[in-house]
């Protein structure tokens, strides 16, 4: 009686409960397997509510909050199933963000993004996001380097 990942989840935090104690309670019966199986599915469920909840933010061009929220997805389950995503739109949205940000706090800005790249690659060296990050993470190398140039040249 659990709902679709969109919905309330509220059946589904029950479910575990229910499935935990049970396990817990029958280490050994028969059912273990299944059960498994059944918290495995209402697991998955949690990351990706969580998961698109959080890039919703990034649909709305929010990519400040967007970055923010999917960073908490990640420190709340470091082992989300949806981790080379949330990776990927954490990059994204420090990237827009970036772009979009005042001349004066850029350059601070596309720091970050590099870092949140270095976070990335480190990880999924071969993602099918490689290339397009690779592209965000030159164009945020440029503009630290153009904006420092800008920041230490004399001014009149």
């Amino acid at each position: 009686m659990t709902f679709r990942w969109e919905l309330d989840q509220m059946p589904t935090h029950k479910a575990i409960a229910v499935i935990n104690e049970f396990l817990y309670d029958y280490p050994s019966s028969e059912y273990v397997d299944r059960c498994k199986e059944f918290l495995n599915d209402l697991n998955e469920r949690l990351e990706r509510k969580s998961f698109e909840a959080a890039k919703l933010y990034y649909k709305i061009e929010d990519y400040r909050a967007a970055a923010y929220a999917l960073k908490n997805v990640l420190r709340d389950n470091p082992d989300n199933r949806y981790r080379e995503d949330i990776m990927y739109y954490i990059v994204a949205s420090s990237y827009k963000y970036a772009i979009n940000s005042i001349q004066f706090r850029q350059r601070e800005r596309f720091l970050s993004v590099i870092d949140e790249y270095y976070n990335f690659i480190s990880d999924y060296p071969e993602s099918k996001y490689t290339n397009e990050l690779a592209g965000m993470f030159r164009r945020a190398q440029r503009a630290t380097t153009r904006s420092g140039e800008t920041a230490s040249s004399p001014q009149n």
